[in-house]
């Protein structure tokens, strides 16, 4: 400014910061495990099973929140409205 040199000669700021690291590589299931979870639990869980594994980036907490006026069949859609944040108590 004025013809002053500035006190620093760049924004230390403005550097971008390394990516972290990841330490464990995450895998995805393979269909042995997934058929070992599917059988696991009961009958009345299948549906979550599927639709965590099949549902796109749907995540097991949107999954088990899911209710049957979240499912549209007549436009095929799925809408994930809450998610749930404790273990089912029962």
């Amino acid at each position: 400014m004025h013809g002053k040199p500035t006190l620093i000669s760049h924004d230390p700021c403005a550097r971008s910061l390394p990516k972290a690291e990841r330490r464990i590589e995450t895998r995805p299931a393979t269909p042995e495990q997934i058929k070992g979870v599917y059988y696991a639990i009961s009958e009345r869980h299948w549906m979550s099973v599927y639709l965590a594994v099949f549902g796109r980036g749907l995540h097991g907490r949107g999954v088990c929140a899911l209710l049957c006026r979240d499912i549209d069949l007549n436009t095929r859609t799925l809408r994930i409205r809450r998610y749930r944040s404790t273990e089912d108590p029962r």
